[in-house]
């Protein structure tokens, strides 16, 4: 892990997250994040959106399986 860095909670609730572990996250404007909360630790995590890389080829397959 890397050294800590020191962010501030804007008026309006925003949170900056660093330059630093932006890239080092690869962390691009408009990201989604699951916001999770308890005690004094609050976590981001970072929501991936599934592939649909070759979700035609299933589609496919199951059409196939459905003829008699």
């Amino acid at each position: 892990m890397k050294k800590p860095e020191i962010t501030s909670l804007s008026s309006r609730g925003q949170v900056v997250i660093p330059q630093e572990v932006r890239d080092s996250l690869n962390l691009r404007e408009g990201e989604k994040f699951i916001v999770m909360g308890e005690g004094d630790v609050i976590i981001l995590k970072k929501l991936e959106i599934p592939s649909f890389k070759g979700i035609d080829k299933i589609i496919k397959k199951t059409k196939e399986l459905e003829k008699p």
